[in-house]
């Protein structure tokens, strides 16, 4: 009981620190991505934190049986180092009894996961999913950023706008350049535009309708060179703002977990798959580090962790690659994730077995001799 309770504490250490530094990583190049979207306009600042948030449970959900499997890597390597491991091996603790001792962990790290897979995650992103089309939603005006171009097509117009500044609180525009041109099969049919205007700013007249309301500028119509070209000068000029309603996500991967057991779509079993399988990782991630995380004295902890991260990384795209052949018909759903959970799952009790049958095997051949 105190050696296990010591494995744990040891385990249970370099788990939460891996799974830290894991989370960290990649919430930190996430953050970027969304940074970047903001400074493009296509996402308010205010929204970022709250994205970050709610994609958190979906990282979560891959990063902990990963922290489970480096966690194990370099607890148990430290103490092959430092030979502790190799006093247990001497008082006859085997791989399978050091597995035994890792089960406990390894289930609550699986309760923790299948929380995330299977509520945590789908509610999260459906809440990021959410958000995004209320960005999307937005008028152009809230979507501007000083100095930037940005486009959007609008009911067969493709709409570019331009503004040198943004000031009193986003609400005004200085030197505006507003551009339409039209797109799609009945474009021949529409003249191209294009509006400059020294300022503008957002009115509502009395039905609640947005206007970009436009002051002291030109409006240039059709295309130069031709008779129907004209250049109009205006001292106001209204263009309205349009707004599009938020509608409601119909992504499989922000469904409830329990509405996924009523669809036969490929794309709802192979989720659902997913969903119910991710835990299972992380029973094989146990399998796999105990024995990988041999090493010896001279070695260095970090010897091994290079090439058994990389397993375990071949397990984890193995596994996306499954759940993307099965949305795509490319893999029969019957088959499934589970195929790739037994495969490395032999090959982590290979791994355990393997040294043992191999002492048996060499014990014999010496007492025969």
């Amino acid at each position: 009981m105190l050696v296990y309770r010591y494995l744990s504490r040891q385990l249970f250490a370099s788990t939460l620190a891996v799974a830290f530094v894991l989370v960290l990583v990649l919430v930190f190049g996430r953050f970027i991505k969304y940074l970047g979207d903001a400074a493009e306009g296509r996402i308010q600042a205010e929204a970022l934190f709250s994205l970050l948030a709610f994609r958190l449970p979906g990282f979560l959900e891959l990063i902990l049986p990963m922290a489970l499997f480096m966690g194990v890597m370099l607890s148990f390597g430290r103490m092959y180092v430092d030979s502790e491991m190799t006093v247990l091996r001497a008082s006859g603790v085997s791989n399978v009894q050091l597995v035994r001792m890792c089960a406990v962990p390894a289930l609550m790290m699986a309760g923790v996961v299948a929380a995330f897979s299977t509520v945590l995650t789908p509610w999260g992103f459906a809440a990021v999913e959410h958000i995004m089309e209320e960005q999307r939603s937005r008028p152009e005006i809230d979507m501007l950023s000083a100095g930037r171009f940005y486009k959007r097509n609008v009911d067969g117009i493709e709409r570019v706008t331009y503004a040198e500044g943004l000031v009193d609180g986003r609400t005004r525009l200085e030197n505006v350049f507003l551009s339409e041109f039209p797109v799609g099969a009945d474009a021949g049919n529409r003249q191209p535009n294009v509006i400059t205007a020294a300022s503008g700013r957002r009115v509502q007249d009395e039905a609640g309708n947005q206007y970009l309301e436009l002051t002291s500028g030109y409006r240039y119509e059709g295309q130069a060179g031709r008779p129907d070209y004209h250049v109009i000068a205006f001292e106001t000029y209204r263009v309205r703002i349009e707004e599009n309603p938020v509608t409601g996500s119909e992504e499989t991967r922000g469904q409830p977990t329990r509405a996924l057991f009523s669809r036969d779509d490929l794309r709802s079993v192979a989720e659902l798959q997913w969903r119910v399988s991710v835990p299972f990782m992380c029973f094989v991630a146990v399998l796999l580090a105990v024995p990988l995380a041999r090493v010896q004295p001279r070695q260095g902890r970090f010897l091994k962790l290079l090439p058994s991260v990389l397993v375990f990384l071949a397990y984890l795209v193995l596994l996306v690659g499954v759940r993307q052949w099965v949305e795509k018909g490319a893999l029969p759903p019957s088959l499934g994730p589970w195929w790739v959970h037994l495969l490395f799952a032999a090959l982590g009790l290979l791994l355990v077995f393997g040294e043992d049958l191999r002492l048996r095997w060499v014990t014999r051949g010496g007492r025969a001799a």
